[in-house]
């Protein structure tokens, strides 16, 4: 017996305690034992045949060479640049399994490298750190929300439910308007079930490096209305003028349509893109009505300039000087710091409990 063919007959008494095995197509066949068949064997045989020999829940068959294939309902169809059966991401899943399941969903949805990377590596960390943060937010004296913002598919919304997140944002605001009422409806009746409040979207609130806060593409009064009382929706995210991400130029707040928006929709609004705003567009945005801003990218900015200018302090040629924990601990300052500026000109200071 080869060393090869013993290692792969190892690899098959171990799979009836494996749920997910991901592999490429040439160590898929042989695990399988299929690798002497003439010909390449049929993806789905060789799914089905690692399936009979134990995988508990799926498998996943990478082909760099040769675009994708899925199996649903028995059938395969050309996706992306992997082969898996249907029923994928479900159940239980670890770091790993996250990743690629969230990789995947990236690919499905022909979204670039960079967002297919950024999306597996959210899905991961989601994984692992969801369980802390609910558990810290119960421990908290004041209350917290525990948040899943820009929920971009209904599996990934509802597993953030199931992980006990109070708050989700279903943002299906790319989809054409009745799509986007249609399913933000459904995931509001289901959170509702979980005793969760959902965030949706209407407008474009695009990329700030794209320029899409100069596009014009702002909510109306009137879809803005519409879109609340159909959903049922407890915040709405407007597009205003803002944009995700660093500012190429100033951006241009649309207030008169902020206040106008206010007095008709029954539901706070929510601003995205608040990173770059100044003090005074934040003091008018908050007077014309906003109730929620996100300021990721701030905070991000602010975080990233704190291990730069530590790691300035080490000598690159003394790894003993380098340190870890104080780079670290200069990052989470920088963004404490961030975060207290933020609530005091919010003037959400001491109104936890109003």
């Amino acid at each position: 017996m080869s060393e090869n063919s013993d290692r792969y007959s190892l690899v098959r008494e171990c799979l009836p305690f494996v749920d997910n095995l991901i592999v490429n197509e040439i160590e898929a066949a042989r695990i399988a034992g299929m690798d002497g068949v003439r010909g390449a064997p049929a993806l789905p045989d060789v799914a089905a045949r690692l399936f009979k020999l134990g995988v508990q829940k799926r498998v996943v068959i990478h082909m760099p060479e040769k675009g994708v294939s899925r199996l649903r309902d028995g059938t395969w169809t050309e996706v992306g640049s992997v082969a898996l059966p249907a029923g994928f991401i479900k159940g239980k899943t670890g770091a790993g399994d996250a990743f690629c399941a969230g990789c995947l969903v990236g690919i499905f949805n022909g979204l670039s490298e960079r967002e297919i990377l950024e999306l597996g590596g959210i899905a991961a960390v989601g994984a692992l750190s969801a369980p802390a943060l609910v558990a810290a937010a119960k421990r908290a004296t004041v209350p917290v929300v525990v948040h899943y913002d820009h929920g971009l598919t209904f599996g990934k919304t509802m597993e953030a439910l199931k992980l006990g997140f109070t708050s989700v944002m279903y943002d299906a605001s790319a989809k054409p308007y009745g799509e986007n009422v249609a399913e933000t409806k459904e995931v509001v009746k289901i959170a509702h079930a979980f005793g969760a409040t959902v965030e949706g979207e209407i407008g474009h609130v695009g990329l700030a490096a794209d320029g899409d806060d100069k596009n014009g593409q702002y909510t109306t009064v009137e879809e803005a209305v519409d879109f609340q009382t159909k959903t049922g929706v407890g915040a709405l995210a407007v597009a205003v003028g803002t944009a995700h991400g660093v500012y190429k130029t100033k951006p241009c707040l649309q207030f008169a349509r902020i206040a106008e928006l206010k007095s008709a929709v029954a539901a706070p609004l929510v601003l995205h893109g608040g990173s770059g705003l100044s003090d005074d567009d934040f003091r008018r945005a908050i007077n014309c009505g906003i109730a929620k801003l996100n300021i990721h990218t701030d905070m991000v900015v602010a975080g990233m300039k704190a291990m730069r200018a530590q790691c300035a302090c080490h000598d690159a040629e003394k790894p003993a000087t380098w340190d870890y924990l104080d780079t670290r601990k200069a990052k989470v300052e920088a963004i404490k710091a961030v975060v207290a500026r933020k609530l005091q000109l919010f003037g959400s200071v001491n109104r936890a409990f109003a």
